[in-house]
């Protein structure tokens, strides 16, 4: 099962608001976020075939159950530099 994200791409020049604002993320605690609204220019997230995301609104079960799993990297690096 893949992970998609459905953007409209003619939003991202109009629909990101201008100035971020400070929320209370529940997911992560209570702890303050400085985010920028995206309005609608995303309408559908699904996480391994599951749709978590659309048209505003999240699955009711979104940040209650697992949808998908961490991959990671075999890439062993140099801490980003090349």
């Amino acid at each position: 099962m893949a992970d998609l994200v459905v953007i409209d791409p003619e939003r991202l020049k109009s629909d990101i608001s201008k100035d971020p604002i400070e929320i209370e993320d529940l997911r992560l605690g209570g702890a303050m976020r400085m985010v920028r609204r995206s309005g609608s220019i995303v309408s559908l997230v699904a996480i391994g075939g599951k749709i978590v995301f659309e048209n505003g609104t999240f699955a009711p079960d979104f940040g209650k159950r697992r949808y998908g799993r961490l991959l990671r990297s075999t890439h062993r690096g140099n801490g980003g530099n090349r």
